[in-house]
């Protein structure tokens, strides 16, 4: 059985910043290692649990094509299923719930970010059904 092809970087993907875009999916925490060494040496790394969003479906995200090497959003996402939020209450209560949330996505660039794409969210509203 195949796979179904890997969709096309084309005018259905969203924008990365300063597009604000709207996201929809499971708020979930998700527990990673952190400094001193990232999971080089679990046993001594700070574990942290980050806000992750787990989308209903696959996005993709259009670079911004700007030929500028320190641009961090200059290269597209593709098949993105999960994106860690950024700006939210760890704490939030909507957690382990269908949400909908709004905010500027961006690449992971530091060692912070566990996931492709991060968004900074703006809003967050539970989502029915």
């Amino acid at each position: 059985m195949s796979s179904p092809p890997a969709r096309a970087i084309d005018e259905e993907c969203l924008d990365f910043e300063p597009a604000v875009v709207e996201l929809t999916g499971l708020l979930v925490l998700s527990l990673e290692y952190g400094p001193p060494n990232w999971g080089a040496d679990p046993d001594n790394d700070e574990k942290r649990q980050i806000p992750v969003l787990r989308l209903e479906r696959p996005i993709c995200v259009r670079g911004s094509g700007s030929g500028d090497p320190d641009d961090v959003n200059l290269d597209s996402l593709d098949d993105v299923r999960e994106v860690q939020l950024y700006r939210i209450d760890e704490d939030a209560p909507l957690r382990g719930q269908r949400v909908r949330v709004s905010g500027t996505l961006f690449r992971a660039h530091t060692a912070g970010h566990h996931r492709r794409a991060v968004m900074e969210v703006k809003t967050m509203v539970g989502a029915d059904r």
